[in-house]
């Protein structure tokens, strides 16, 4: 404790004093530590996950090797530089996962990757088009990445390609608002050792009516981070201006008397984003309405997650016993729907306040919901957890306010108890644009940041909030954090009126003007992403014009930089800069990360040809693209203003082809393929892969990439052969659920859930464990778990739909609920639009059922990506019109019309089909049928004697692939089995079969058949089929 007072009034003396004079030596280091220039302040977090990661899809976590950072302060506005270096732990290549979560209200601005080449530089997309470029560049086996806005204050980008063993370097950069006496908190609680941490701090000190940068140096080797890294904040900046922009700080005098507490309706998310510190939130909640006791007053407390449980009526004041504990034994599960909360909320008699505790990230239900808590009095919000969204919270408010649940609960519950001002005008002579307009939710002592647009440049500003004015002297600051911070407001200022609009034409209009600022000013919104491509012609040919874009924020020697597409630095301030703590650690000169270069890099790679034919030339391996070894990563890059060269890719490793006849013997074929396959006399062919999706016209870099194939020996294989599909905690569980040892395996997934909550095996064993206990709800909740997790993850969505609709009744509501939001994420699917199809046909709702599958026909897909679509949605739109028309004859005629637009016909005859679908990309599963005739068809035998053929054999992601049996089925039974081809680098696979029989007069049953498979070359055996499916 002494050394951390003794640091606190050393910085502080020298923030106000301005003096130089370096601070005490600190302890000895340990072994692992190198010497620190000022002893840091570590400020534990309420946090309990780390605040950034890299994984793979099957939860493999990257190691952080480094993790440099360069902060810029002024005032109240900070940005934030990381610069990290990440390593593979696995000798395969994978798709990785970045997340990362950001201080509350901040905007990301930048993401560098390293290539081979060289730094490559992120651009802000409009989000469909970002997703589709990304996908694309994925199937063209090149370097991409895409950030998105995930939930409340959390970013997660997919990275491609990690290299076997390999690193990646990626730098990510940020700015943020520091009102009142919010510290600048830089997030590494949680983080693990890294061989190296390295902070740069340039804190901006007011001088002579601006501001000057002091710099502060951390560096720690082999470090385990204590808490977050936190500077205190410059609070006596009141104002900065650049050349008309400004922002000032507002604090409106303001006298608000106590409010009783009356009846009070307390809504406690239960939900699976709040498993971790799940515990500490209901004691913090019991603190809170315990110190409201006093006050008097009824209330009436509910557990709410994607369902809703009361738990409690009385007086207001601590919870009894019985009850904290029936809480935590409903645990954290499901997805979040605050409409269904509301909705139970609005109920209640008497009822005059709402108090919600949660973390305020809807992942389920109806996303408009101001209008739910109109008929309260007074609404309030405690945030808990790190990952946050505050302002959708601030949406919901009504005369309250919303509260950091990191408080002490004695100054939670005085907040409570005073009232909040709202409505509150603010206004500034001479200027074009003001945000925000309005303060709402004000009480004594809150202080909020005002960005301004001047007619003409001025050094102070009448501001007058409600029917207060204050002059406010500005200081004059450097132009790049202050433009960049009033884009921002900008951008928030329309995502508002956004939400506030009803209009259809008018919400159409505000999105695309999002875009527009979003896109030109490199601020990511929720309407946007950040895409890295591999070259200046991958951009192109997404009519993404790079060199009309803005210039690129980065942290120099001196302060704020902007760097233009050349890399030339076209913004430098110029300053002399005052150090804590003596001389700081210098960087090499290659350690500058270098700006965006013009790079002429071909798309693909060189397709080695050889032979008579001209087809691939003859080998004894296949060389397979996947696993290729880096090195060019963890290379140096090159100063800026350097050029950069080309790096040729290493020669992919080579991997031994199943089987095969002597070498000598090419494969005829002189097109350029994406698979060469060779049928086998068994039940299993192998497949020789080549880069997938090349285009035959495209231009090649020599030394690319070589790849050869040689053809399998002919070889029976029975369908049972192969690894176990499942392995781990998983293979475990199901185990015992085969062995019939129901309670053993419930208390397996428990147990694993309770140390790993947000691993999705982990939920699914706690899921199938519910169901054979015939918990179907309990089931529920824990497929819903996995949208809460990742509510934009479509892949995941749609997996757990999958698995939420073979439950039935528990589970049919949300599986639909998330297949829409599955449509809106990614409509340039098929499953998309045929899984929500089929949800609504179940339940019920044909119209609505036929609807979405016409649009899902008449929208453009990637050309190549998914084989035989049409023929598959245009079937299921006539099964669909067949049903509609025989529950509503009248509307048969408009059914016809419609089905003849997608060039589709009403289903007259009996048929069974088989739908395979599965939710990772760039991999391929394999659909295999058996009937009782002894026929099998798989992909390279399609069609079976006895009647129906396998079409759509999609071997690039997700499917969908169909088995039609046209007529009555003659062959039964039918034996349905999958093949997981490869995992490459997208790790495990996930999906189901849907098994559809039509009677000929408009009745439809379904079978829904679910699957995880975990190993390469595994077989699924998903049951069979043993005659008409039994109508409920």
């Amino acid at each position: 404790m002494t050394r951390r007072l003794s640091f606190w009034i050393l910085l502080l003396g020298l923030f106000v004093a301005g003096c130089t004079q370096a601070p005490q030596p600190g302890p000895t280091p340990t072994p692992k530590e190198s010497p620190v220039s000022v002893d840091p302040s570590f400020v534990p977090a309420d946090r309990k996950t780390p605040p950034l990661s890299l994984t793979a899809q099957d939860g493999t976590g990257l190691k952080l090797v480094s993790l440099s950072a360069r902060a810029v302060l002024e005032g109240p506005l900070a940005f934030t530089q990381l610069r990290m270096i990440f390593e593979n732990p696995e000798n395969r290549v994978i798709e990785g996962r970045f997340q990362v979560t950001l201080p509350e209200g901040a905007a990301l601005s930048r993401l560098s990757m390293k290539l081979d080449q060289g730094w490559q530089e992120a651009e802000v997309v409009e989000l469909q088009a970002a997703r589709v470029a990304y996908e694309d560049a994925l199937h063209r086996r090149q370097d991409p990445a895409l950030l998105e806005k995930q939930a409340g204050n959390e970013f997660q980008a997919r990275i491609f390609p990690i290299p076997a063993r390999g690193r990646k370097e990626i730098i990510l950069s940020y700015s943020q608002e520091l009102p009142g006496a919010t510290p600048y908190r830089l997030p590494l609680q949680g983080l693990p050792r890294m061989s190296s941490l390295e902070i740069t701090a340039l804190v901006g000190k007011p001088s002579d009516g601006t501001l000057r940068p002091e710099e502060l140096k951390v560096t720690r080797q082999g470090y385990v981070p204590e808490g977050d890294f936190e500077i205190p904040q410059q609070s006596s900046v009141s104002g900065l201006t650049h050349q008309g922009l400004a922002v000032v700080r507002v604090r409106p005098d303001l006298h608000q008397p106590e409010s009783e507490i009356g009846n009070l309706v307390v809504l406690v998310d239960t939900s699976a984003s709040r498993a971790l510190g799940f515990e500490a939130q209901l004691d913090k909640l019991q603190s809170v309405l315990q110190a409201l006791q006093a006050r008097g007053g009824s209330m009436e407390v509910a557990c709410f997650d994607q369902t809703v449980e009361p738990v409690f009526s009385g007086d207001v004041g601590a919870l009894p016993d019985k009850v904290r504990k029936a809480m935590l034994e409903r645990r954290a599960l499901g997805a979040t729907d605050f409409s269904a909360a509301l909705d139970w909320a609005r109920e209640r008699k008497g009822k005059a306040r709402l108090l919600l505790v949660t973390d305020g990230v809807a992942t389920a239900g109806k996303e408009a919901l101001q209008e739910l808590t109109r008929d309260f009095e007074r609404v309030d919000v405690i945030l808990m957890g790190g990952i946050r969204d505050r302002e959708k919270m601030g949406q919901l408010v009504r005369s309250g306010v919303v509260l950091d649940g990191a408080q002490p609960a004695d100054v939670l519950a005085r907040r409570l108890r005073l009232t909040a001002a709202s409505g509150i005008p603010v206004r500034v002579e001479d200027a074009q644009w003001i945000w925000p307009e309005v303060l709402d939710g004000v009480q004594p002592g809150d202080e909020r940041l005002v960005y301004i647009q001047l007619k003409k440049p001025a050094q102070s500003l009448a501001v007058e909030v409600g029917k207060q004015s204050t002059e406010i002297p500005l200081l004059s600051a450097p132009r790049p954090l202050l433009e960049r911070s009033v884009a921002v407001a900008r951008v928030a200022s329309l995502e508002n009126q956004l939400g506030e609009e009803k209009d259809a034409k008018k919400q159409a209009s505000l999105r695309a003007e999002i875009v527009k600022l979003s896109t030109s000013q490199r601020v990511l919104s929720s309407l946007t992403a950040l895409l890295v491509l591999e070259t200046e012609a991958d951009y192109q040919r997404f009519g993404i014009d790079r060199k009309s874009l803005i210039d690129i924020l980065e942290v120099g020697e001196h302060g704020l930089e902007l760097v233009n597409r050349n890399g030339a630095v076209v913004y430098e301030p110029v300053v002399e800069r005052k150090r804590v703590g003596g001389e700081p650690h210098l960087e090499a000169d290659g350690d500058a990360p270098a700006g965006p270069r013009d790079r002429e890099r071909g798309v693909g790679g060189e397709l080695a040809q050889a032979g008579n034919g001209g087809g691939v030339p003859s080998s004894e391996s296949v060389t397979i693209s996947e696993e290729e070894v880096s090195e060019g990563y963890g290379a140096a890059p090159p100063r800026q203003n350097a050029l950069s060269p080309t790096v040729p890719r290493p020669a992919p490793a080579s991997v031994e082809a199943p089987g095969g006849p002597a070498s000598g013997q090419p494969i005829p074929d002189s097109s350029v393929s994406n698979e060469r396959r060779q049928t086998t006399t068994g039940a299993l062919s192998e497949r020789v892969r080549v880069n997938d999706d090349i285009d035959a016209g495209a231009e090649f870099s020599a030394g690319d990439f070589a790849q050869h194939a040689s053809r399998p020996r002919p070889e029976p294989v029975p369908v049972t052969a192969g690894p176990a599909p499942l392995e781990g905690k998983l293979a475990e569980v199901h185990r015992l659920l085969e062995k019939g040892k129901k309670p053993e395996a419930l208390q397996k997934a428990l147990a694993w859930h309770a140390s790993d909550p947000g691993d999705v095996l982990a939920l699914v064993a706690l899921a199938e464990s519910f169901e054979a206990a015939g918990k179907a709800s309990d089931a529920a909740r824990a497929y819903g778990s996995i949208i809460d997790l990742f509510p934009s993850r479509t892949d995941l969505r749609r997996f757990a739909g999958c698995r939420l609709e073979a439950l039935g009744a528990a589970g049919g509501d949300l599986a639909v609920d998330t297949y829409r939001k599955a449509v809106e994420q990614r409509p340039d699917h098929p499953s998309s639009h045929r899984l929500l199809a089929f949800a609504l046909a179940r339940q019920g709702d044909l119209p609505a059922a036929f609807a979405a599958i016409e649009t899902g026909l008449k929208r453009p897909y990637p050309p190549g990506r998914f084989l035989s679509y049409d023929r598959i949605l245009r079937d299921d739109a006539g099964l669909i019109g067949a049903a509609w028309a025989a529950r509503d004859p009248k509307a048969r005629d408009l059914i016809a019309k419609r089905l003849s637009a997608l060039g589709a016909t009403m289903a007259t005859e009996p048929s069974l089909r088989f739908v395979l679908t599965w939710e990772t990309d760039a991999n391929d599963v394999d659909f295999h049928i058996q009937d009782g005739k002894q026929g099998h068809a798989y992909y390279s035998s399609p069609h079976l004697g006895s009647g129906g053929d396998l079409y759509g054999d999609v071997t690039t992601g997700y499917g969908p692939e169909c088995f039609n049996i046209p007529g009555k089925p003659t062959a039964y039974p039918y034996h349905l089995t999958i093949h997981y081809y490869s995992r490459g680098p997208m790790g495990y696979g996930m999906g189901k079969v849907e098994v559809i029989e039509h009677d000929g007069r408009g009745g439809l049953v379904f079978e829904q058949r679910p699957y995880v498979v975990m190993t390469d070359r595994a077989f699924v055996d998903l049951g069979v089929v043993k005659g008409p499916l039994q109508r409920s």
